[in-house]
């Protein structure tokens, strides 16, 4: 019988010898220049604040978190580490071959939402209901979610289905938000997470006062996650 690399690991993880090895991927949204201009893709700004600077800084916060956790994590990348301008590499899709060339099982996508009504604040949490990993998505989403304690406005954990894909394919193709199927089902599980409006005040402040609180709660999220569907994620 054939067994794989990550069913041996998990079945020595139940023998007290080594745990699954569970690899992240956490992708810091926008600053890229992936496209036919050489001008980096800011995301989302306002009040001082960039979105693709913000969710870096928030990212590599992450990404030592994570790496600390040797109970459940074996490794974690960043789909970059400053800004991305190979010119070569056709937008966004660059993302999804960082995934498949690290093998990530989980992968987040983070970015900072906003909105021309200045009132709309709140997290909110991206899944496709439409790939073949949606259940494992949605449990990742729900984790995420549920680990995120800013006193934000609760928005809720959203399906990407065909119509939201539809409204989105402009956004998704000048704004650097990567709400594709592809990506999705590269994985195992995915999301993508609005951490708060950048357009609100209040939302602006409480992400930009809470850069590692936040790394926490979404280490949390992903460890929560991962630590309860190792069976999902160690299969083969």
């Amino acid at each position: 019988m054939n067994v794989s690399s990550k069913q041996q690991q998990q079945v020595a993880g139940a023998n007290g010898v080594q745990k699954c090895a569970v690899v992240v991927v956490i992708d810091p949204g926008h600053g890229d220049t992936h496209d036919e201009s050489s001008v980096v893709d800011p995301g989302a700004v306002g009040g001082g604040l960039q979105e693709s600077d913000y969710v870096l800084e928030v990212s590599k916060l992450l990404k030592g978190k994570l790496a600390a956790r040797t109970d459940v994590i074996e490794a974690v990348h960043l789909t970059r580490e400053g800004i991305a301008n190979d010119p070569s590499q056709e937008k966004l899709l660059w993302r999804q071959k960082v995934a498949v060339a690290k093998k990530a099982d989980i992968f987040v996508s983070l970015h900072l939402n906003s909105n021309a009504n200045t009132a709309a604040l709140g997290k909110e949490v991206y899944y496709n209901q439409k790939a073949s990993n949606k259940a494992e998505s949605a449990k990742l989403a729900a984790s995420l979610y549920a680990a995120y304690k800013l006193p934000l406005d609760p928005r809720g954990v959203k399906t990407m289905g065909l119509s939201v894909l539809a409204t989105y394919k402009w956004k998704s193709k000048k704004l650097g938000i990567w709400r594709d199927s592809t990506i999705f089902q590269s994985v195992k599980a995915a999301a993508l997470f609005e951490l708060g409006f950048i357009s609100n005040t209040g939302d602006r402040t409480a992400v930009l006062n809470n850069k590692d609180p936040i790394a926490e709660y979404l280490c949390e999220g992903i460890c929560s996650y991962a630590s309860a569907n190792r069976a999902a994620l160690c299969g083969p």
